[in-house]
This record gives structure tokens, sequence and C-alpha cells, in this order.
């Protein structure tokens, strides 16, 4: 909560976050946050919609899913309202909850190559994958479980109690990312096992988990 960062737990302080990279985007690099990326430990919302339809507000489209788009920081800059509530829940409404950290960038709504980053490295996915990127997805077959097991793993490092769960019965998290006038990449844990990267309706009521960069 300090804007501290280690590799395990400090006494005396409060953890409100888990490393998922210790890379960060060329973009975040100029606002001066070298060190990584972080997700927090607790969802922002569990039944946002993104907005509405119709137009492409982040000025960001593309119809093919980009795993080294890391630019959530500069996407939710532009979507930070009242009429983006998943964006306006990671950024603004977490933040009375769990207040920024020092010398960090504050909450946000990640980008789709920042949940990728999630997945591979928290949750455990191997870069190879069922590749539809150009069409605008990527998944892996059979590993919802494995990967919201290894996810909470690694959060409980924070203590019990201090995170929110994540479970593979249909849970889809929004991004920042957007794929069309109508339709924004979404990170999706299937009951059917299956772990996707999507797009999906503006208009779905998804979970948010906030990032910040440092």
């Amino acid at each position: 909560s300090d804007g501290s960062y280690s590799s395990s737990l400090v006494s005396g302080k409060t953890p409100v976050a888990i490393v998922f990279s210790t890379t960060t985007s060329t973009a975040d690099q100029a606002k001066g946050f070298m060190h990584g990326y972080a997700m927090a430990l607790k969802n922002a919302s569990t039944s946002s919609t993104w907005g509405p339809t119709g137009s492409t507000p982040t000025g960001a489209v593309s119809t093919t899913l980009t795993i080294t788009d890391y630019d959530g920081l500069t996407y939710t800059g532009k979507i930070n309202s009242s009429t983006y509530p998943a964006a306006y829940a990671a950024a603004t409404t977490f933040k009375s909850t769990v207040p920024n950290p020092n010398a960090t960038s504050g909450w946000y709504l990640p980008s789709i190559g920042q949940w990728y980053l999630i997945c591979v490295n928290l949750g455990g996915m191997s870069t190879s994958f069922t590749d539809n990127r150009t069409s605008g997805s990527l998944y892996w077959a059979g590993q919802s479980t494995v990967c919201t097991s290894a996810l909470n793993t690694a959060l409980s490092k924070a203590g019990s109690g201090k995170y929110d769960t994540f479970a593979a019965t249909d849970q889809y998290y929004w991004s920042s990312s957007e794929y069309s006038t109508s339709n924004v990449y979404s990170t999706e844990f299937c009951s059917n096992g299956n772990m996707l990267l999507n797009f999906s309706d503006k208009g779905f009521g998804f979970f948010v988990r906030p990032v910040l960069a440092f």
C-alpha cells in the first residue's frame, strides 16, 4: 500500500497487488513507470458493463488480438468516466477502497496484452496456444481450472482473506482493448474447461480486476 515491492511479505506493510511483469511498455516507461506491472488482490466489480456501443473512445481498435498490447493505462485515461463503467470501477471507484499506492500509476483497467501476461506469468499458461488471433481470439484447451488454481496460489502469498479468488465458472473479465465499435477483448475462465482471450459485447456485465504500473 506504500508503493514498495518485495518478493515476500514484509512485516508491518499491507499487500495490495501482486507483480505479474517486471518490464513495462515504451509508453509507460516514458511516464516514469520502469519496474513492472501488478494486479490488484481484489476485484473492483463483478458485474460492470464496458460501455455503450457505436464508437471507439480509446482511439485504438484492432480485430487482431495483440498479446504485446500493454497500453491499458493509456486506454483507461480516455474512458475513466461513468459512461464507461468497467474503467471507472477500476480507476476511480476502486481507489476509494484500496487507495492508489505511492509512486505508481494508480489503478486502471488492464489491456488484453496485460491479461496475457497475467495468464502466463501468474496463471502458468504456456506461450503455445490455439492461435486465432487474426480473428480476435486465442485459447488454451482444458486449462481454465489449471490457470485459476495457479492464480489463486500466487495470490495466497498475500495471506488468507486478503484476495478475491478466480474460478473456472464462466468468470469473464474486461480488458481496456477495443475490438470494434461493439466489442472489447476479455479474459474468460470457462466452465467447459477452456481458457480464452476473446472479444465480447460492450454491454455484457463482467468482472473488473484493476492493475497498476510502477
